[in-house]
C-alpha cells in the first residue's frame, strides 16, 4: 500500500519561482520516502545542464507528502494504464 508521494520542484534564485517536476514516485513508508528524495534529487541536479544551473542558480527541492487511503486505488489504476501505455 503507497503512503507517500515523492514530489520534486525545481527552482530557480534568480527568478524566484518553482516549477514542478513530472517525475513522481510512491512509497510506502516516510523513511523510504526521504531516501528515495536525496537519491533521485541527486540524479535530477546531474541531468541539468550545468551553464543553465550557474546561470539561473537552480536547485532542487522535494516534499514527502502523506496520501490519504483512497488515493491508492487511483494510483494503482493511473499505473496500470501507464504500463498499457507503454506497451
Amino acid at each position: 500500500m503507497f503512503k507517500y508521494a515523492l514530489i520534486f520542484s525545481i527552482c530557480s534564485m534568480i527568478d524566484q519561482n518553482c516549477i514542478e517536476n513530472s517525475h513522481r514516485l510512491y512509497l510506502k513508508t516516510h523513511y523510504e520516502c526521504l531516501e528515495a528524495g536525496y537519491k533521485t534529487g541527486s540524479e535530477i541536479v546531474k541531468s541539468l545542464n550545468p551553464k543553465e544551473v550557474n546561470k539561473s542558480k537552480l536547485y532542487v527541492t522535494f516534499g514527502c507528502l502523506e496520501l490519504e487511503d483512497h488515493a491508492e486505488e487511483k494510483i494503482k489504476e493511473k499505473l496500470v494504464s501507464n504500463k498499457r501505455n507503454h506497451i
